[in-house]
């Protein structure tokens, strides 16, 4: 799978929804407060992929600075 492809399996309804989730993981933890594996498996998912996007967006953002 292609990052390009990525956008139309999701709707943006759901993007939305794990994007929050997302930032609710970055400030809190996780829900259950006892490891991954005591989370549903679509929220971790959902956290994984949210956190594999911000990761590109940071190094895009850096070697877009570091051409300058």
């Amino acid at each position: 799978m292609k990052r390009r492809e990525i956008p139309a399996l999701v709707s943006g309804e759901l993007v939305s929804a794990a994007w929050h989730e997302w930032q609710r993981w970055k400030r809190f933890g996780l829900a259950h407060g006892k490891g991954w594996i005591h989370e549903r498996p679509i929220y971790v998912r959902a956290i994984e992929i949210c956190e594999q996007e911000f990761e590109h967006w940071q190094y895009r953002k850096a070697s877009e600075h570091g051409r300058q």
